[in-house]
């Protein structure tokens, strides 16, 4: 499941970066873009280990 779901994310976010790119014209849209899933996915993870250690 990890290792599907990091194959899926590199796919998408190679295409979410042209795409970005292929709008905007400038490669910083599609790093914000990628930095921005980066801190969500951190923030993810925090509440759900904040959620889990309450249940314990």
């Amino acid at each position: 499941m990890i290792n599907a779901t990091g194959s899926l994310g590199g796919l998408v976010g190679s295409y979410a970066v042209g795409w970005l790119k292929d709008v905007t014209g400038s490669f910083t849209a599609g790093l914000i873009g990628m930095a921005s899933m980066l801190c969500l996915a951190n923030v993810l993870t925090v509440v759900l280990s904040l959620m889990v250690k309450q249940k314990a």
